[in-house]
């Protein structure tokens, strides 16, 4: 009787779900999720070899990882389908595991390495000198997960702009970087080489493949919004804290002279946006998976609410930014408000915190 009413809550709330997500959507949405920019330089800090593991992991990880989510997505085209694919192949008590780890880091993540990054950003392009000045850096950090929140609670039909434009956003970017890098290179000449980029030290693969690996997820993740799609395809129609902004501003500033400044604050309200639509994308995703395995079991089924008004989990939505919020505070208090270790200490745990998920779901697509 318990189940069959368990079953009624979930259609119940199903029911509210939205059409609202097109082929071009999840070609951007999945965009936004997996090329990320606030990682770029813990991963380049590791040299050279670095760009050897990348390929590596692109080539035997990311293509086969890519190729079995799509695969299995199409199979199973359910909301919140990350939870069922554990739950079918190893038990409601993994899935219950996967929902909750999968979804925890995410908020970690958005008042973590996002936050700081945004504030290590503004620093360096506009200037400002908010790193520090702890007041200033909770107002901002604040600010950057509550917008991401709300663009969460409001519909999908129009909040699916974020990552759209997040991921046009942030290929304008590195796009524009490279041919910054290029302009620059060849009036100054080229700098550095790819010295070492053969393995020699196994110290670097321990650290640096973690950080890839974690760059390169997240294919999986729009198929948690699967039900809110208009078209689902069937199974046979298939560093340091500002790196990338540190590189940014030297070929900037090798290319444009006294201009410079204002393409950097151009520059950094693009990369703020760009880390606000990785923190909404992932939330968008993590957060329905949540409310689906809160329905059938997982936790609370008052977290599994969809609202009516704008099919979205909103109790979800709010507890990730009472979490983002709550641990933001913490982690400012502990650091003292420096970023660099605030960045350090928040990635090692949004790292962990996900490959603890992902070591359920990875054999559960196999």
């Amino acid at each position: 009787m318990g189940d069959t009413a368990a079953v009624a809550e979930l259609l119940a709330e199903k029911r509210k779900l939205k059409k609202s997500l097109f082929r071009f959507d999840m070609i951007f949405f999945t965009v936004c999720a997996i090329v990320a920019l606030d990682t770029i330089g813990q991963s380049s800090s590791y040299g050279a070899q670095a760009i050897f593991w990348l390929v590596v992991s692109g080539l035997t990880f990311l293509i086969p990882y890519g190729l079995i989510t799509a695969e299995l997505g199409a199979a199973f085209p359910t909301e919140g389908a990350t939870y069922d694919w554990v739950r079918l192949a190893y038990g409601h008590f993994a899935g219950a595991v996967v929902s909750v780890l999968y979804w925890l880091s995410n908020p970690i993540w958005l008042g973590g390495t996002l936050t700081a990054t945004a504030i290590a950003a503004m620093d360096a392009l506009w200037g400002s000198s908010f790193t520090g000045n702890q007041g200033a850096e909770t107002v901002i950090g604040f600010l950057f997960i509550w917008v991401a929140v709300t663009m969460n609670i409001l519909s999908l039909r129009y909040m699916k702009w974020v990552p759209n434009l997040g991921a046009i956003i942030r290929l304008a970017l590195l796009a524009f970087f490279a041919i910054l890098v290029v302009v620059a290179g060849l009036k100054g000449g080229f700098q550095g080489g790819l010295g070492g980029f053969l393995p020699s030290d196994t110290t670097v693969i321990i650290g640096v493949i973690g950080v890839i690996v974690f760059q390169w997820i997240g294919f999986e993740l729009q198929t948690n919004a699967s039900e809110e799609m208009e078209i689902i395809l069937s199974s046979d129609q298939l560093s340091n804290v500002s790196g990338f902004v540190a590189a940014y501003q030297f070929a900037s500033s090798s290319v444009f002279g006294s201009a410079a400044p204002f393409f950097n604050h151009l520059a950094a309200v693009a990369f703020v946006f760009v880390l606000l639509s990785s923190g909404t994308t992932w939330l968008m995703g993590s957060d329905r998976l949540m409310a689906i395995g809160a329905l059938a079991g997982s936790g609370p089924r008052q977290l599994g609410y969809f609202s009516a008004r704008f099919g979205t989990p909103i109790v979800v939505n709010v507890l990730s930014g009472i979490i983002a919020t709550i641990f933001m505070f913490i982690t400012f208090f502990v650091t003292g408000g420096g970023l660099h270790g605030y960045f350090a200490a928040v990635l090692g745990l949004v790292i962990s915190t996900t490959t603890f998920s992902y070591i359920l779901i990875f054999p559960a697509l196999i």
